[in-house]
């Protein structure tokens, strides 16, 4: 499967957004309230819609703080 990469400019620190997107509780603060997610390399998570009844799973696969993350 090919990369999908985004480029988003917001005005927030990058210690800021990184927070966001690799915590349960920063995911939460913005995308879904639903929100299961160990945040280190190998880890997994869940992100659940509709009272559960969608749920997209990841693995952290790469984080390397305030510059890149990656998973599945």
């Amino acid at each position: 499967m090919p990369d999908i990469m985004h480029l988003v400019k917001i005005h927030a620190s990058p210690d800021q957004v990184y927070q966001a997107i690799t915590t349960a509780e920063g995911v939460r603060n913005w995308w879904t309230r639903d929100t299961a997610l160990d945040s280190k390399i190998g880890g997994t998570g869940e992100f659940g819609f509709n009272e559960h009844q969608f749920v997209i799973k990841v693995k952290i696969e790469e984080l390397t703080p305030q510059t890149h993350v990656a998973g599945r």
